[in-house]
């Protein structure tokens, strides 16, 4: 009789004292309720943390079997400490849950499992609704960057959690350099994904609630974005997975309890495209969403195409797209107050298919 294969869980940490441990016990519950398919391993990696993360995770006493390891800071390094992890013991399936999570619940471990277990699958997204106030550089990077470059609707391209079968998907062929050691991982595994999965399932477990992000809101796109434009550098991605049930993204009300701080940095995004000479519409001018977002996606568009020209510097690329994101992203918000969820889905939707339109426009007869 076989042994069941190795299903290993990554729980990238830097400092996540308060949350590690909640997150820990319920992805060990989680692996518990698999019973006897799977033979667990949780793999917490933590870069560095200045805090008692990595001590409130070894204090924990797990049902299940547990490892610690340390990386340099970037989820990027810790993915890639905990995939040789994954060779090291002979795992067949990875999945990976954020540890800043706060509203993670044992069903998680089976929403993203299931799939690569039953055979359906050879890599699972989530596809959990996520606040219109959060998640700018999914909305407005990732989502209509991986649609312009494979044609799919991956609603959460750097959600955070995934699921992979080794076998297929082997992360070892990403290029692990620059800022794919950081915050770009997670786009650089979709696309590896798209290209390597037969079949991409999305995982809804439910509404994701975790620390707030938006004071990293422009480390995480110059990272992203970097990341994204050296991809679009290395040519066209040829999507071979179906994306089951993709079709766009899902958007629950959240709160937009940053606005005083999202106005602050509008203003000085904008203050910083008038100073190139760019004409940017004020916080208070109806225009001002309908121009951020026809700016941005004709911005996008021509910094990847750009990105394999001679000479490119992605880097750069993303530093000049920043101010820009900042005033989509702001402008966004203001409309998604304005106009309501429907209206605000639709607009991203919108986004993604001129993008789309732009990256590859129909053949002239």
């Amino acid at each position: 009789m076989s042994r069941p294969p190795l299903l290993a869980v990554c729980l990238p940490s830097y400092a996540e004292e308060e949350t590690v441990g909640p997150v820990a016990r319920t992805v060990a519950e989680g692996l518990e309720r698999l019973g006897g398919r799977v033979r667990p391993l949780i793999v917490h990696v933590d870069c560095g943390s200045p805090d008692r993360t990595a001590a409130r995770f070894r204090a924990l006493r797990l049902p299940v079997p547990a490892l610690q390891r340390v990386a340099p800071r970037g989820k990027g390094n810790a993915l890639r400490t905990f995939f040789a992890v994954c060779g090291q013991e002979g795992a067949r399936f990875a999945l990976s849950f954020d540890t800043d999570l706060t509203a993670v619940t044992p069903r998680w471990v089976a929403a993203f499992a299931d799939p690569l277990l039953d055979g359906t699958a050879q890599a699972v997204l989530p596809a959990y609704p996520r606040s219109a106030y959060e998640a700018s550089a999914t909305h407005h990077l990732a989502l209509p960057a991986v649609f312009a470059r494979t044609g799919r609707l991956v609603p959460q391209p750097i959600g955070g959690e995934f699921g992979l079968d080794l076998d297929v998907v082997d992360p070892a062929g990403l290029d692990w350099s620059g800022s794919t050691l950081r915050f770009g991982v997670d786009i650089a595994l979709t696309f590896r994904m798209l290209e390597r999965a037969r079949t991409v399932a999305l995982a809804a477990p439910g509404v994701k609630r975790h620390k707030p992000s938006f004071f990293h809101l422009s480390e995480v796109f110059a990272e992203v974005a970097e990341t994204t434009l050296r991809l679009a550098a290395a040519g066209p991605v040829t999507a071979a997975a179906e994306v089951s049930g993709g079709d766009g993204p899902a958007l629950w009300p959240g709160s937009w309890a940053h606005r005083a701080a999202s106005r602050a940095l509008f203003e000085r995004a904008r203050t910083g495209l008038l100073r190139q000479g760019q004409s940017v519409p004020a916080w208070a001018d109806p225009a001002l969403p309908g121009w951020a977002a026809e700016r941005w996606v004709r911005s996008l568009s021509a910094a990847l195409a750009d990105a394999g020209l001679p000479g490119a510097d992605p880097a750069a690329a993303a530093r000049a797209l920043t101010p820009l994101f900042v005033v989509r992203a702001t402008s966004f918000w203001l409309a998604a107050e304005r106009g309501g969820l429907p209206a605000a889905r639709t607009a991203l939707l919108d986004q993604a298919y001129a993008l789309r339109r732009t990256a590859h426009p129909a053949p002239t007869v």
